[in-house]
């Protein structure tokens, strides 16, 4: 399944494992060396990742507004290492 898929209230598979405390489940789609194929492709991981939902929260405002330390400092570690990986195609 694509992580790029929105699911209920335009929330990311990256949402609903943050949102749902599954650390495991973040590890595993953060873990995935993305290659991506053309910009299109490259925006729609940024959205992913950096888009609010419908009611205007990222995956980040979920993991502090639930007090998730480890989730927040995968998901803010993430970031740079993906911006590094996406300069370098």
């Amino acid at each position: 399944m694509s992580p790029y898929i929105d699911c209920f209230n335009k929330r990311t598979i990256i949402t609903a494992a943050v949102m749902g405390k599954h650390l495991e489940v973040l590890e595993y789609i953060l873990s995935f060396k993305y290659k991506p194929k053309d910009s299109a492709d490259v925006e729609q991981l940024q959205k992913m990742l950096l888009d609010s939902d419908k009611i205007g929260n990222t995956p980040l405002h979920y993991a502090y507004a639930l007090n998730e330390p480890k989730m927040r400092d995968l998901l803010r570690d993430y970031e740079p290492t993906m911006k590094h990986a996406l300069s370098m195609k």
